[in-house]
């Protein structure tokens, strides 16, 4: 198994047996430090992470724990042992943050550890392309991107996709995208185009988050939506964290909070 045959801390202890692609296995109760580990794997930064206290020699708890397993282990392939089956060993973190890697597919992957991925179940809408395209710009910077798709709050998924907005303004509601762990909604315009409309994605847009893109394919002056934006937060005292214009393909920043 890859924690074992990689580095590993001495914070853990074997708690039984499951199985594993090579078919030796064991089921670990994970500690803090190798919660570190798993958090640095989610996020391509493994090389990045190393143990406090690392072992170069498997403990004699673990070989005889193996050895007493022999026969159980050698059953495993009809009778999986995997770590989702002992999710209650998990502490709660761990455990969610493993359902979350599968509510998620990867679509792409970049060199500089950029990641584009979709939701499990996902329903392209008519801004799909628009989404693709965003998607693969903040991808391409090296930022870890996740497309969603709506998901009605009383679901469990909801929870583990969506937790972050529980007990926020935002609970129940489902942002188009998940960039590095902030969500970010994305709000285009019904067709023909009027500078008007800049006003209603914005207002559409902080209804999902705090963070917004609009498109402004049309090329509204960034003076009409920054004196929209300075509105709302001056004078109506909005929560406003970011907001970007996608432009035909490229987006650019124009507020950011201070």
């Amino acid at each position: 198994m890859h924690l074992i045959a990689s580095r590993y801390s001495n914070t853990w202890r074997c708690t039984g047996v499951y199985r594993s692609s090579y078919k030796n296995a064991l089921r670990l109760a994970i500690t803090d430090d190798l919660e570190k580990r798993w958090i640095a794997r989610r996020d391509n930064k493994l090389d990045e992470w190393k143990p406090e206290n690392e072992i170069t020699e498997l403990p004699k708890e673990l070989i005889d724990r193996i050895k007493e397993n022999e026969n159980r282990i050698a059953k495993a392939n009809k009778l999986p042992y995997r770590m989702i089956e002992n999710a209650k060993l998990l502490p709660l973190q761990l455990n969610q943050i493993n359902m979350l890697m599968q509510q998620f597919n990867v679509y792409k992957e970049f060199g500089n550890g950029g990641k584009i991925e979709i939701m499990e179940g996902y329903i392209p809408k008519t801004d799909h392309k628009d989404l693709l395209a965003i998607s693969k710009y903040f991808a391409e910077k090296g930022d870890k991107v996740q497309i969603t798709t709506d998901v009605h709050f009383k679901d469990e998924k909801y929870k583990e996709v969506f937790g972050g907005l529980i007990g926020t303004k935002y609970e129940r509601k489902c942002p188009d995208l998940i960039i590095n762990g902030k969500y970010y909604e994305y709000e285009s315009f019904m067709k023909p185009f009027k500078k008007e409309k800049i006003s209603n994605m914005l207002s559409k847009g902080l209804k999902q988050s705090s963070y917004v893109i609009i498109n402004n394919n049309k090329g509204a002056k960034d003076e009409y939506i920054g004196r929209n934006i300075h509105n709302r937060v001056i004078n109506e005292h909005q929560n406003i964290d970011e907001i970007w214009l996608y432009e035909k393909g490229k987006l650019r920043l124009i507020y950011k909070k201070k």
